[in-house]
């Protein structure tokens, strides 16, 4: 299952917070942070994003981390469940392809830490598009 995240709506200080609680609590899960951009694409026939990258350092969660992010305009986070890693995008292409003609909305951080167990734990993909149509 993938989880597409919008990191940087507004770039407020409570913001930074919330996503360096989701990343945490993924962590504690035994999920891997990658530090590569972009290194994925959509494939539009299967409607999910496929992992074409080089592999990238995984990193250790640190508020630093969360800044440098933000700082080089991250603006996107995709949680694979099968794989246990997240990876962040500075372009909203892979979002832009998925929402294309639907009305979806990407997910904050709070609505992944809101339903952190359903969705990371028991990968419930009904509440995963519910909450993409909410």
């Amino acid at each position: 299952m993938q989880i597409l995240i919008n990191i940087n709506k507004t770039n407020t200080d409570l913001e930074r917070v919330k996503l360096f609680e989701l990343l945490s609590k993924l962590e504690k899960q035994g999920y891997k942070i990658n530090s590569l951009y972009g290194r994925f694409i959509f494939d539009l026939s299967n409607k999910e994003i496929i992992d074409i990258g080089e592999e990238g350092k995984f990193i250790s969660l640190s508020m630093d981390l969360v800044d440098s992010i933000y700082k080089t305009k991250g603006c996107l986070a995709v949680i694979f469940t099968d794989k246990k890693y997240i990876v962040f995008s500075n372009s909203y292409f892979l979002a832009v392809q998925f929402c294309n003609n639907r009305k979806v909305k990407l997910l904050t951080p709070n609505d992944v830490i809101n339903n952190f167990e359903d969705l990371i734990v028991d990968e419930n993909k009904d509440l995963l598009n519910s909450l993409y149509l909410d």
